[in-house]
């Protein structure tokens, strides 16, 4: 079911290379961290938010405090990102998990960061985070944000430590070097997306418009002619080992995380070269 959320949110992403990352880190949380795991199960027995029915999005909004001035998001140019620093960048990505005027869960979440990027333990870090708030239930500290990282963060860090993320360490929640840590991740992460559709520039930031106003793009990517044809290849049946996909029901039985870390997983990735 994890797989099939992932892949009804495409419609909601930036790109496939998104989606995949999405679906990614949480299969190997699933298969390798028992936090992330005892997590899930936690919320299964608790009738929190189930990890299968969470979709995801990448929704943007302006930076009112950047000297840009940028009316809407499809009018910025790739090179735009360019001429500013952290503090000073066009929009930001609305990291939150929230719930839809259907009461149905979802995680808006920036764009992924280059496979081999520096910025990819964070990313992970940071969408494990959102999770952890759907499946447990757990907020962030309103008070003593500076000191206290608070529990969804604790799991989270331990999750990455499972995983063997590096990650920074802070003081806080809130303290000023995690948020520049991650105004800085944010930035990276947009730049490198956009770097990955510089061919397809005004087709990028038009589909970033229209996810960010919360609607739904095309779920195959047709902006990007490439992408569309990888694509379609993509979707063609694949043998995942040991796991077990249901187009019409989510995953309710404890019993079935097992069958998330019963083999192995291989994925393929291709880059803007069509380099494997």
């Amino acid at each position: 079911s994890v797989i099939y959320a992932v892949h009804s949110s495409r419609s909601r992403l930036i790109d496939q290379h998104t989606a995949d990352m999405i679906g990614n880190t949480v299969l190997d949380a699933l298969s390798r961290s028992q936090t992330f795991r005892d997590a899930v199960i936690y919320g299964i027995h608790n009738k929190e938010v189930q990890l299968g029915c969470i979709t995801y999005r990448n929704e943007y909004e302006i930076n009112e405090d950047s000297p840009v001035g940028v009316d809407s998001i499809h009018l910025l140019t790739h090179s735009e990102l360019y001429e500013y620093e952290v503090g000073q960048e066009p929009i930001l990505p609305i990291c939150e998990a929230r719930k839809d005027e259907h009461e149905e869960a979802y995680i808006s979440f920036s764009v992924a960061p280059d496979s081999d990027s520096c910025e990819m333990p964070s990313w992970q870090e940071g969408l494990i985070h959102e999770i952890i708030h759907h499946v447990t239930g757990a907020g962030d500290p309103l008070e003593d944000g500076n000191i206290e990282p608070g529990p969804t963060e604790i799991l989270a860090r331990r999750v990455a430590q499972e995983l063997g993320w590096l990650i920074p360490e802070f003081t806080g929640y809130a303290s000023p070097d995690r948020v520049a840590h991650l105004r800085t991740r944010d930035l990276n992460t947009l730049r490198q997306t956009a770097t990955r559709h510089e061919d397809n520039e005004v087709a990028f930031f038009e589909r970033l418009d229209v996810i960010s106003d919360g609607y739904e793009a095309s779920a195959d990517f047709t902006e990007y002619p490439v992408m569309s044809d990888m694509v379609k290849e993509l979707n063609k049946p694949h043998d995942f080992p040991g796991l077990v996909i249901n187009d019409n029901t989510m995953d309710a039985d404890p019993d079935q995380i097992q069958l998330y870390h019963g083999q192995p997983y291989i994925f393929t990735f291709v880059d803007k070269h069509n380099q494997r």
